[in-house]
């Protein structure tokens, strides 16, 4: 049995095909027979390479890299595929053909199993499928603790082909539309009307919900071949996000019409990520009043009470939530981010995976601070990273009094039957037994015994 990291709660059984580093930018000649069950084993996967697994009878992926918090086991959830990553030495041990187990609850892989361990892992797949059906019950109903503290429950997406997932699972909107593949799936910048049919597609497929837009990402790992973004030796403190915007005007004017213009058709809010300063933040709002007065001048109707939200994901933004909180509309925690820059530790670097944790103290604090600054200035707030699906942290969220939470589609439910099943009085103390706690370890181990406790 080999062992990795888990970032999927579900098992499969199926056959094996190899593919080696260099083969995979040829996927698709070896995938396109493969049969039905087939578990692929490899190196690494990027991003783009998961997302075209879709097409494929693929029910699940191994990797030699990664780990819980990287791009591609996000995409792993999010597209609802067992994978465990971060598996050393798989592609020495397994072969094309063979018949393998892939637990992407506990990481485990089991190769060629016997009759007990197949017998064993078919009831653990009966029990998840009857806690499945549980689960499902949850798609029409509301998100509210036992003790009747509402929060809105929403979805992340990266395309408009997720928008089904988040209707699905019962969503309440969509918390996170991460627009980087409106532009890396193509040769060539979107059109203004090309940006403007997918977001009132959206909005169709929604029915009215809210759908919160954030504005390209583009630099750090949203590589976008044909913008001829300069090399930088750091790109994850580099040239992104908001930085990237400002310095293409042309890019950024173009994207938000086409939301200004879509928002005509449903509920739309803009999220601007990578802020460190609130000049940048005035500096957008400028571009948007211009925007909206071509768009008077022209006629063109719009929802003129549009949304503008912040996307707090550095610690400069954490440290200034107090005045953010007084410029924007809406605060979004990006906690994927935030978590990255506050520890100074790259969530994809497996020799410092324990480095990265949600849990740390000061990426806790910094959360709880700015949860207290936007309530203070009435201002709505969600929680929009991994964290905020992290069944340990939700009543610590929960009593930071966050207003919304954003996850990937594939964990809707089983948050919204968490919180639903959970009553903050039980949890009552724990903000006071975190304050003098200086490490992950601590931290984790106080959370784990008030959820002990509260059972």
């Amino acid at each position: 049995m080999l062992s990795g990291m888990g970032v999927s709660g579900k098992i499969v059984m199926g056959t094996v095909i190899r593919l080696e580093r260099e083969q995979l930018p040829d996927m698709e000649k070896y995938l396109a027979n493969t049969g039905d069950n087939t578990i692929l084993i490899s190196p690494d996967l990027t991003v783009k390479d998961a997302i075209k697994l879709e097409q494929y009878p693929i029910v699940g992926f191994v990797t030699e890299k990664g780990g819980f918090n990287s791009h591609l086991a996000i995409l792993a959830r999010k597209l609802d595929l067992t994978a465990v990553l971060g598996v050393p030495g798989c592609m020495d041990f397994i072969a094309t053909g063979d018949h393998v187990i892939l637990d992407g609850i506990e990481g485990n892989l089991v190769v060629n199993p016997g009759k007990n361990a197949v017998e064993h892992y078919i009831k653990l797949q009966r029990k998840l499928e009857e806690d499945q059906k549980q689960i499902n019950s949850y798609a029409e109903k509301e998100t509210v603790t036992l003790d009747g503290y509402h929060l809105t429950l929403m979805g992340n997406i990266d395309d408009i082909s997720d928008v089904k997932r988040v209707v699905k699972s019962g969503g309440e909107g969509i918390g996170l539309f991460r627009t980087e593949n409106l532009y890396a799936k193509r040769g060539n910048l979107p059109t203004e009307d090309e940006q403007y049919e997918i977001y009132v597609q959206a909005a169709r497929a929604m029915k009215g919900k809210t759908i919160i837009i954030r504005t390209l990402d583009a630099g750090g790992d949203h590589r976008i071949p044909y913008l001829d973004l300069e090399a930088e030796e750091n790109p994850f403190l580099g040239c992104r996000g908001i930085r990237f915007s400002l310095k293409r005007p042309d890019i950024f004017k173009t994207q938000c019409r086409a939301i200004f213009r879509a928002s005509a058709h449903g509920t739309f809010r803009i999220l601007l990520p990578m802020l460190s300063s609130l000049m940048e933040f005035r500096r957008v709002k400028n571009v948007l009043s211009l925007i909206k007065e071509e768009l008077d001048v022209l006629g063109i109707p719009y929802d003129k009470q549009l949304k503008i939200g912040v996307m707090i994901e550095t610690p400069a933004a954490a440290w200034m939530a107090d005045l953010f909180a007084k410029e924007a509309d809406f605060i979004s925690i990006g906690t994927n981010d935030l978590t990255q820059y506050t520890i100074a530790a790259d969530r994809g670097n497996k020799q410092i995976a324990n480095l990265y944790s949600n849990y740390h103290p000061a990426v806790l604090r910094s959360i709880q601070y700015i949860i207290q600054c936007c309530r203070k200035e009435g201002v709505t707030v969600a929680i929009c990273g991994e964290a905020a699906s992290d069944s340990k942290l939700l009543p610590l969220f929960l009593l930071y009094g966050v207003d919304e939470l954003s996850v990937s589609p594939s964990r809707i439910l089983r948050t919204r039957q968490q919180i639903s099943e959970m009553n903050r009085e039980n949890f009552n103390g724990l903000l006071t037994a975190l304050d003098n706690l200086g490490s992950i370890e601590e931290t984790e181990s106080c959370i784990d015994a008030f959820h002990a406790l509260s059972n």
